[in-house]
């Protein structure tokens, strides 16, 4: 080969020639695709790639076969991908009307609050039976302007700050489904400034307000319990240092609310570092927090992040919390060594990671975990997971993990132990949703759902003889880039071992992978993968089933989050209506709210300036979620194209319809230009700072159009229509 090596590692392209050879006739194949000799070919996706090249002695017909491995890796992501395809979680997609019937939605926020301050609100979607519903949604908050999206059942805001003192009733939609709040607004509550130690014990009754202006210590053998509605502000970088007791008693109607006095000053955080440290906070709601962007570099040797937790337990202490909602804080949402936590119907939303967790126990029960630290396109590889487990044994059921720009959950270097994961969610993990490595770690998965992450479950690097040792049965793993995966991304050691049975993994890019870079091999002896459902044939695993979606496709309806053949979410996966042509290189991604029992089909059409129009149709087969539209050639990218959904069968649109591509190349100055196509017509700018007026003559009289923004839509008139841009 010219210009390629066997086991190669190539950062963002490599370029090589097959040389052909006098006396024999030789052939090619990259990744399965005859390619030519003689010819120099180039390779940008970022993958693992196969070239088998083959040469025929034309006297002797005697046949030679190489095969060269070799990976192209993305620079701007590191070593983090090796050998993988390059894969952005994309954005949810709402769910239908009628995958939310039946469901109550659930609102949490406080009863009393003052004025000047932004209202924390949490809203959670749930079954009659009181456990998570996995289903997106649109929360519509009316009389204020704000949304608050939810995630599989979860999510957060904080509505704008009220100004006058009055009573107000928030109300909170999601399709049918609502729930009511009523709140009074304090213009100027009676604020009790108070810091110091607690040596005995001290209660401060419901509808508190308190100011805690410096750090609060509760001795050991001492109590501090604050009651139901009371608020709780802390001035910046405030601590409250449990060696005692400390309970928050409130409830879903008046939950105890501790948030920054200043918003733009966060307060620390709970610090419990002795084993009689115990901490109980029912119907709380903690904002603002996590402070100190160094402190774990202050206070201790190691840990994955150095931002501050705001419920820090170390040295054998206890927390129970239970309908409790970490959510908008600067720091990590929690940190533990050796110590005991229990999240009961909980929510942590927009914190920088879930927390890590070394030795003790963590119990996670009916609880989400989202958004670390926001849902977004934007790679990074900063320790920005769900959860950091080490020791154990750690429980997880019946919750959901997702929108991290790590991993769902990392169990790596750290202490032994057993982590059971029992019916739960993860979805959209920029990396692994399950990343097991690590000394004698063993984890055992059963009746879950992982779906667009980077990779579902990894049995990962180890430092024992024989870790991490995974056990998977009942799982379902789509739309991800791989589903499963022994080995990891690094050239490190893999003693552990890998079994997924009785599960259904289907329509990832790569449903099952067992190279590692190591040694470049396929450890088949390493992996029990049998008795389930993939999207193809895999030599490497031969007893596994292949998926036929019209035999098999109720064989999803232990997973569905909606009633099974129900009408579901469709939109395009963009974040939004506008976006540039050169993110799209080959494709437009389209998403499902959730895979469904039935085909869901869905008509496109790509306008062009020019009047061309590209139309297709989309089919998604039962358990796919997620689904491309090409981009054809031919289309003309140096003007601006609209794409729109039309015609759903087997879905509704909840989601966004239409986008409109920027073109590649600027236009010209002042260009003012019209998109023509049977979907309708637009009018297109570049220039920024430039307004939109029309008129009914070519000479005015001329009015401005407020708010136009490029492109803008205009309709069909009797009589002619001008536009101009204006400055």
């Amino acid at each position: 080969m010219d210009g390629l090596v066997n086991q190669g590692v190539y950062a963002d392209q490599i370029t090589f020639r097959i040389p052909s050879q006098t006396g024999y006739e030789t052939s090619a194949s990259l990744d399965s695709i005859t390619v030519p000799v003689d010819a120099w070919l180039g390779v940008t996706d970022a993958n693992y790639h196969e070239l088998r090249v083959r040469r025929s002695a034309l006297a002797s017909s005697q046949t030679v076969e190489t095969n060269l491995a070799f990976i192209v890796y993305a620079s701007d992501r590191g070593n983090t991908e090796w050998g993988l395809p390059r894969f952005t979680p994309p954005p949810p997609i709402n769910s239908s009307a009628g995958e939310t019937a039946g469901l109550r939605l659930v609102m949490v926020a406080p009863a009393a609050f003052p004025t000047g301050q932004r209202l924390p609100v949490v809203l959670r979607l749930e079954r009659p039976d009181g456990y998570p519903a996995w289903l997106n949604g649109r929360g519509v908050l009316t009389g204020t302007s704000a949304t608050i999206q939810l995630r599989r059942g979860f999510g957060s805001g904080r509505l704008p700050a009220v100004s006058v003192q009055s009573t107000q009733t928030l109300t909170a939609a999601v399709h049918s489904l609502s729930a009511q709040r009523s709140i009074t607004f304090q213009a100027s509550p009676p604020w009790t400034a108070w810091s110091g130690k607690v040596s005995e014990t001290k209660s401060w009754p419901s509808r508190s307000f308190l100011h805690l202006t410096n750090e609060v210590e509760i001795a050991a053998g001492a109590a501090l319990e604050i009651g139901a509605g009371s608020i709780v502000l802390l001035d910046a970088g405030v601590n409250l240092v449990v060696q005692g007791r400390f309970s928050a008693r409130g409830t879903l109607d008046e939950p105890v609310v501790f948030m920054p006095w200043d918003e733009a000053r966060p307060w620390g955080g709970f610090i419990a570092q002795t084993n009689t440290a115990s901490i109980e906070l029912t119907g709380a709601i903690l904002t603002g927090g996590g402070g100190d962007p160094l402190y774990f570099q202050n206070h201790f040797a190691y840990t994955h992040r150095l931002e501050q937790a705001v419920l820090l337990l170390h040295h054998g202490a206890h927390a129970a919390l239970t309908n409790t909602f970490l959510i908008f804080n600067s720091g990590q949402a929690g940190n533990g060594w050796d110590s005991f936590l229990t999240l009961d119907q909980c929510v942590i939303q927009h914190c920088l990671t879930g927390g890590e967790f070394e030795g003790g126990s963590v119990e996670i029960i009916r609880s989400g975990l989202i958004e670390f630290p926001a849902e977004t396109d934007q790679f990074a590889d900063a320790d920005e997971d769900g959860l950091y487990l080490g020791g154990g044994p750690h429980t997880i059921r019946d919750s959901l993990i997702g929108w991290t720009r790590d991993d769902g959950i990392d169990a790596g270097a750290g202490a032994a132990g057993l982590v059971t994961i029992s019916n739960c969610w993860f979805e959209a993990c920029y990396h692994e949703a399950l990343a097991w490595s690590g000394p004698y770690r063993l984890a055992q998965m059963d009746q879950t759902v992982i779906v667009n992450c980077g990779q579902g479950i990894e049995a990962g690097y180890g430092m024992s003889p024989d870790s991490p040792i995974i056990h998977a049965q009942r799982i379902l793993a789509t739309g991800c880039a791989v589903g499963l995966r022994f080995g990891d991304n690094y050239n490190w050691g893999y003693p552990g071992f890998l079994q997924v049975t009785n599960s259904l993994i289907l329509y990832n890019q790569r449903d099952v992978w067992g190279m590692t870079w190591q040694d470049w091999t396929w450890r088949t002896n390493q992996m029990d993968i049998r008795g389930n459902f993939l999207s193809a044939p895999n030599l490497m695993h031969p007893t596994n089933q292949v998926w036929n979606p019209s035999a098999d496709a109720n064989r999803l309806a232990p997973f569905t989050p909606g009633p099974p053949g129900v009408l579901v979410g469709l939109g395009l996966a963009l974040r939004s209506g506008t976006a540039d042509a050169t993110q799209f290189h080959d494709s437009v991604p389209v998403a499902l709210s959730s895979f469904s029992t039935r085909v869901v089909q869905v008509d496109y059409a790509m306008d062009q300036v020019s009047g061309a129009t590209r139309r297709g149709t989309l089919q998604f087969l039962p358990g796919e979620m997620l689904k491309p539209i090409p981009f054809d050639p031919s289309v003309d990218r140096k003007n601006w194209i609209r794409l729109r959904l039309d015609n759903p069968s087997g879905a509704e649109f909840t989601g966004l319809q239409q986008v409109f591509f920027k073109p590649e190349a600027d236009l010209k100055p002042n260009t003012l230009g019209l998109l023509r196509a049977p979907s309708g017509m637009v009018v297109y700018w570049v220039e920024a700072g430039w307004s939109l007026d029309w008129a009914l003559g070519p000479a005015g009289p001329w009015q401005a159009i407020p708010g136009a923004i490029s492109p803008y839509a205009v309709a069909p008139a009797a009589a002619p229509q001008y536009f101009r841009l204006h400055r």
